[in-house]
């Protein structure tokens, strides 16, 4: 099945976007959006900052905040939201997924959202913070239809912007105690694993194997370009055919 095509929604496009003349933004999200443009059906959101965000930050940066009481969306609200909403009246079946690039800073080592690995023993406070997450978007009328534990789980970027190592141990974990929070809330989000090169199969073949109620777990497998091939993906395809392969980021 081919979903279709799409851009992401970043914070800093949104930041932008806000700072247009209504009818200019207006015109420009039809060109992208609508039947008579280029009709984008997907766009991937970042759950708090990414490395196209116009603030850093994520939705609870109170340290050590296990019950998530200082959990808030309100940063997004202020011209993120609104932008994706104005998208969702011009084109309302467009299909969102979104991505963290960094748990809050107190969950990883180092203490910082630039780097830094997750740590294991806040995979369940992490797990209610993206069911807050859907919910808090769900009450503002925005549906997020799959999410990815974390873009690109193999990269610390020298810690210059939001970034966090999973080791595949972590990821297929979060991944279990995940899935069983979302039936327990009866949120159809789908789970999209891995989200990283094409070059890292053999990574995803290993959690598969080692795990094998993930299959069940997660309904898909994300994949960039920027290291390997396509092709490198044929034998999961092949060994199994109900997880879904994503192609989620690709940039100059």
């Amino acid at each position: 099945d081919f979903m279709g095509f799409g851009v992401a929604i970043t914070g800093s496009s949104c930041y932008n976007l806000s700072l247009m003349k209504s009818n200019d933004r207006h015109e420009l999200l039809k060109n992208l959006y609508s039947k008579n443009g280029l009709n984008f059906q997907i766009g991937r959101l970042s759950i708090g900052s990414s490395d196209y965000s116009a603030e850093l930050y994520t939705y609870d940066d109170v340290e050590n905040d296990t019950s998530l009481e200082h959990f808030s969306i309100e940063k997004d609200k202020n011209y993120i939201i609104p932008i994706i909403k104005e998208i969702l009246e011009i084109n309302p079946e467009l299909t969102l997924f979104a991505s963290p690039w960094s748990p809050p800073a107190w969950m990883k080592t180092g203490g910082s959202v630039g780097g830094g690995y997750m740590r294991e023993k806040y995979l369940d406070c992490y797990a209610d913070y993206i069911v807050k997450y859907i919910k808090a978007y769900e009450a503002e009328g925005i549906k997020i239809s799959a999410i990815t534990p974390q873009n690109e789980p193999e990269t610390l970027e020298d810690g210059k912007m939001p970034a966090c190592v999973w080791h595949p141990d972590i990821e297929a974990k979060f991944i279990s105690i995940l899935r069983k929070k979302l039936d327990e809330n009866i949120i159809s989000t789908k789970i999209w694993c891995y989200d990283h090169n094409f070059n890292g199969s053999q990574r995803v073949a290993w959690c598969l194997n080692e795990y094998p109620l993930l299959k069940c777990e997660c309904d898909g497998i994300a994949f960039h370009y920027y290291s390997g091939t396509i092709e490198q993906t044929t034998f999961i395809k092949n060994e199994y055919p109900n997880l879904q392969l994503h192609f989620t980021e690709g940039g100059p």
